[in-house]
């Protein structure tokens, strides 16, 4: 704990306490006393303004914002069911999708088997070769020389050579047939 996570508290209650002792002054005089109503409404400012600060901690924590923000970068798979793509050979060999709210102009993907070996990286182009609009739909042909199995596949939103095995978007099963 951080020292004033312990001075704050220890403060307020010696506050709260100094502020019944001057609203008692102010019950004795009936509110007549224009010096004793002051100190209350100025205890009282300074004891709202410090438990504030203690009721918003989440706020203060991350340089980000206290609201949810828009994810970016959504993949949608329409050739998947839940996490799970099944492509059957030599028909359909193609991963269709979209990006929702592009927020960057490359994206990739990634194909490993489950041995962890990387079968096929490549870039991801929009179906007009520019991720310009809120909904861009792609289409990824993949190689009958892909032997049948299940893989696994990751989505990301750099070019293929700045993927980072831990800074996937999306990730899903694939599976050949």
């Amino acid at each position: 704990m951080k020292k004033n996570d312990l001075i704050v508290p220890f403060i307020l209650i010696g506050l709260g306490i100094l502020f019944l002792v001057v609203t008692s002054g102010v019950f004795l005089t009936k509110g007549k006393s224009a010096k004793w109503v002051s100190r209350k409404m100025k205890i009282g400012a300074l004891l709202l303004s410090l438990s504030s600060l203690g009721a918003c901690d989440g706020c203060f924590k991350t340089p980000d914002t206290c609201y949810a923000v828009a994810e970016t970068d959504v993949f949608y798979i329409e050739t998947s069911k839940r996490d799970t793509i099944e492509l059957i050979k030599p028909l359909e060999m193609k991963i269709a999708g979209s990006i929702n709210y592009a927020d960057v102009q490359e994206f990739s993907f990634l194909i490993k088997n489950k041995q962890r070996k990387i079968i096929l990286k490549e870039d991801i182009y929009s179906l007009d070769n520019k991720f310009d609009s809120l909904n861009e739909k792609f289409v990824i042909n993949l190689s009958n020389d892909i032997e049948s199995g299940t893989y696994d596949v990751f989505f990301y939103n750099t070019s293929k050579e700045f993927q980072d095995s831990l800074s996937y978007k999306s990730a899903y099963t694939l599976i050949i047939k």
